[in-house]
């Protein structure tokens, strides 16, 4: 499956991006800390560690409970990759995106190992601010108003 905008192709995230997405998290770590809130990723990851994810994500897509794409330019450079998550079906695995999965490589084996998709968690007003506004991304939704 390919979304596709203007010169950029989003195809369906893959352990087949591996080398990809290792090069694009270490050459960005202090963006992605920025963009995401949170302390993920702490430091560079290997591709040991970034294949776990990559195929949990497969799993997610083919489950339908999270949807991520790796990003390229018409050139066919990485850009980057981007999660779509179905409204009201944000998981556990989500929460965890959210600065806290840099664990350790045997947790992350240990949530893939799992046969069932993890319990959803609600979702809280401050995710809903980190996904709505961001002041580096031009374009974002202005900040919200907070009480």
């Amino acid at each position: 499956m390919e979304l596709a905008y203007d010169d950029i192709r989003a195809t369906v995230l893959t352990r087949n991006h591996l080398g990809d997405e290792v090069q694009g998290i270490n050459a960005s770590l202090e963006l992605i800390r920025r963009m995401r809130g949170g302390s993920w990723p702490a430091e560079s990851v290997t591709e040991d560690f970034n294949y776990v994810g990559l195929v949990w994500h497969e799993c997610e897509f083919r489950e339908g409970d999270s949807f991520a794409y790796a990003v390229y330019d018409a050139a066919g450079h990485y850009l980057g990759c981007c999660y779509l998550s179905p409204m009201g079906r944000r998981t556990r695995r989500d929460g965890l995106r959210q600065g806290r999965r840099a664990r350790s490589t045997r947790t992350h084996a240990n949530r893939s190992s799992r046969s069932a998709p993890p319990p959803e968690i609600g979702r809280d007003a401050g995710d809903a601010r980190r996904m709505a506004h961001n002041p580096e991304v031009a374009g974002s939704n202005p900040a919200p108003a907070t009480k």
